[in-house]
């Protein structure tokens, strides 16, 4: 598939919108065994998981930040 070089604005708020709900998730459960996962369920989706983020962080702004500097945004 050729791409032309544009990036609309769409395609990039739906990769920021997937990698928000991704990294949401994921955070409770990467790097986890099975194992451990079947003893102790993720129930909720507040803070803790692999990382013991607090609730609310946000990781998607490490990721996102470099399309601030995408020449063609």
């Amino acid at each position: 598939m050729k791409h032309d070089g544009n990036i609309s604005s769409k395609k990039i708020a739906g990769s920021i919108i997937g990698m928000a709900i991704g990294d949401a998730l994921g955070a409770h459960v990467e790097f986890r065994p099975r194992t451990y996962l079947v003893e102790y369920p993720v129930t909720e989706l507040k803070g803790g998981g692999t990382w013991g983020l607090e609730e609310g962080k946000k990781i998607v702004k490490i990721y996102s930040t470099p399309l601030l500097f995408h020449p063609k945004i």
